[in-house]
């Protein structure tokens, strides 16, 4: 999805105003957020070790993806809402779906 479709979708619904370039913008933004940092989850795992090299013992710390995940979901959240969409737009816009991974779509079939 493309900031003109999702511009064009708000119009269609005659709920864009052109102050809100800057939301498309962040909502743009924030999903690509929320892909990367569960690339980065899945890659380097819930905990990583932030031990120095020359360390004795392994230091685990959550890893930080894990709260620009969570951040950047209720930053589409709370913008989807000041866009006016609701549920029902989102996936017609395919924003809940279109950046899941592989594994949340296999458990999104259980929930429809």
């Amino acid at each position: 999805m493309t900031k003109k479709q999702i511009i064009e979708y708000l119009k269609n619904k005659n709920i864009y105003d052109d102050c809100d370039v800057m939301l498309v913008d962040e909502l743009i933004f924030n999903l690509q957020m929320i892909k990367n940092s569960k690339r980065e989850i899945k890659d380097k795992g819930v905990l990583i070790d932030i031990a120095r090299a020359d360390a004795d013992k392994e230091y685990w710390q959550q890893n930080p993806a894990i709260a620009i995940y969570n951040k950047s979901v209720k930053n589409l959240l709370d913008i989807t809402r000041k866009l006016s969409l609701s549920p029902l737009d989102r996936s017609a816009l395919k924003i809940d779906t279109e950046y899941m991974n592989e594994e949340d779509k296999e458990a999104e079939k259980y929930f429809k």
